[in-house]
């Protein structure tokens, strides 16, 4: 069903006179389409998904250790078009690289159909996106980034369709619901636009109805999981760290954009800052909406991943240009300035070929991803592999499918991907781990967000071999209790719904001291059984 308001828009790319000027448009995005196939990947973090879904389709319920129930991603909306897509195509990796490709397309297509005002405005939002290392680069590589695009191409098409009216807030409110279900950060990029339209319409029921689809998540997340967050929220957000540290690293984050991806950052100060600039109030709040967002992940301390959560507030930055009027000079000038700066970084897509990543100079803080993997994923390098995921860490998960215990392991992506339903994995970040999510890091010097490292508690892995409660430190057993009911007992057993609960109000709380299995590896011994205080100051 088509949302009526949708006709509104000026269809651009259908006025004969115009038809002309949009070849130049075409072009571009058939460049696009080039770059996003020459540069497609799959991560190591998308095969956490992909574990799930092979476990799903297996008959195993929507589980990543198959004993346990633990919601280890944050895409549930990804994760179940992907599942649909490999119940046709048998297989995975290749079939996450073809969903994505098509999502990116269509996303250009509707950026320069329908919401772009003109050829030129058009043809610059095209370049700037095709140029940007951080959009082609998570165009695909099996997270849900092109997913997201979509919708936040689709919520702007209805925003900016006309007057605002019941409809058209039902239709906000459903996209917006979509987009938490892919990302549940996604809300602050639309919530501000979303608000407004409902206040201006005086339309709270359409506002409810809209969210129908997350409502009904939650609640099966809640019934099914235990708890209303993914597993993977507890893990990143729990970082102990103070809130100075983490905006500085967030701020880290964003100085190695500048550096690598100098585009994606200039496009997004600009598209952001004009609806200011020349008082386009309508435009405003999608624009506050990326702010609220890139300030969200300046505060928890960016990614280790360069770009990855700069594009969505990217793609809202390229359509509120593609919305200006632009004179032909200035049009002419901007889609010179972006070829320019997008062809003179080295990382440049526009350059990138079935070498790139071959010289790899290993893991920093914030690291070009695509370079990490695309010698062992990529879709161009595939002709010279095995198989197409080639990574040491295939290797070693089809050697622990041996395994009699639980395997204690922090890249758990491929590994656990190939290590078998059988096979119980413990992450030491805690993306799979109920109990370790909830435990504070220990602190370690060079630390990466998105991968601090647990202790394993004394007894943990014993508990976990043979399903009897042996962790050493009392209070923190009678913790673990309540996260096994949460994640293993009957759905509807009553003591289960009491740990749930106790878990989601706090009333129950991990303890700051506990004992050890054994000292983490890059800290001084203490000798094995120690106490040791994992938060910090």
């Amino acid at each position: 069903m088509q949302c009526a308001t949708l006709g509104k828009v000026q269809p651009t790319l259908q006025q004969p006179t115009a038809r002309a000027a949009y070849v130049p448009v075409l072009a571009a995005i058939c460049l696009f389409t080039l770059l996003v196939l020459r540069t497609a990947w799959i991560s190591d973090d998308a095969c956490i998904t992909f574990r799930t879904i092979e476990n799903f389709v297996g008959g195993d319920g929507l589980r990543w250790n198959i004993d346990e129930r633990v919601q280890v991603y944050t895409h549930p909306l990804w994760l179940f078009l992907l599942t649909a897509c490999r119940l046709i195509t048998g297989e995975l990796s290749l079939t996450a690289i073809t969903v994505s490709v098509v999502l990116s397309v269509v996303t250009v297509l509707i950026l320069a159909g329908r919401l772009a005002v003109a050829a030129l405005p058009a043809l610059v939002g095209v370049m700037a996106l095709a140029l940007s290392k951080a959009f082609t680069d998570f165009s695909t590589s099996g997270l849900e980034n092109a997913l997201m695009h979509l919708l936040l191409a689709g919520f702007a098409v209805v925003y900016f369709a006309g007057e605002p009216t019941r409809r058209t807030v039902f239709w906000l409110s459903l996209l917006t619901a979509l987009l938490v279900l892919t990302r549940p950060d996604a809300l602050l990029l639309v919530a501000p636009a979303l608000v407004l339209t409902a206040w201006r319409a005086r339309a709270f029921l359409p506002s409810v109805l809209g969210f129908i689809p997350l409502i009904a998540w939650e609640l099966f997340s809640l019934i099914y999981y235990g708890f209303l967050l993914p597993n993977t929220a507890y893990a990143k957000l729990n970082t102990g760290m103070p809130h100075h540290v983490l905006a500085g690293r967030g701020m880290y984050y964003i100085v190695q954009t500048l550096q690598h991806d100098s585009l994606t950052l200039i496009v997004l100060a600009v598209g952001l800052l004009t609806p200011f600039l020349v008082h386009a109030r309508k435009q405003m709040p999608l624009a506050l909406g990326a702010c609220l967002y890139i300030a969200y992940v300046v505060s928890v301390g960016g990614d280790f991943m360069l770009g990855r959560f700069l594009t969505a507030p990217l793609l809202i930055a390229v359509i509120l240009l593609a919305r200006q009027h632009l004179a032909t000079p200035t049009a002419l000038i901007l889609l010179a300035l972006v070829m320019i700066i997008g062809l003179f970084p080295k990382r440049s897509p526009f350059f990138a070929d079935e070498n790139y990543g071959s010289r790899y100079d290993g893991i920093c803080l914030v690291q070009d991803e695509r370079a990490c993997y695309y010698q062992h994923t990529g879709l161009l390098t595939a002709f010279h592999r095995r198989q197409f995921l080639d990574h040491i860490c295939v290797e070693q998960g089809l050697a622990a499918r041996r395994a009699d215990k639980p395997v204690v392991r922090a890249s758990i992506g491929m590994f656990g991907l190939h290590a078998g339903r059988e096979t119980f994995i413990v992450d030491e970040l805690g993306l799979g781990d109920a109990l370790l999510a909830r435990l504070t890091p220990f602190p370690e010097e060079d630390w990466r967000i998105g991968h601090l490292h647990r202790a394993i508690p004394a007894g943990y892995l014993e508990t976990l071999a043979t399903g009897r409660n042996q962790i050493a430190d009392t209070e923190l057993a009678a913790y673990y209790d309540r996260i096994a009911l949460a994640t293993r007992a009957d759905l509807f057993d009553s003591r289960r719904w009491k740990a749930i609960a106790e878990l989601n109000l706090g009333l129950v709380r991990p303890p700051r001291k506990y004992v050890l299995a054994q000292a983490p590896a890059n800290q001084e011994a203490r000798g094995r059984g120690s106490s040791r205080d994992t938060s910090t100051p």
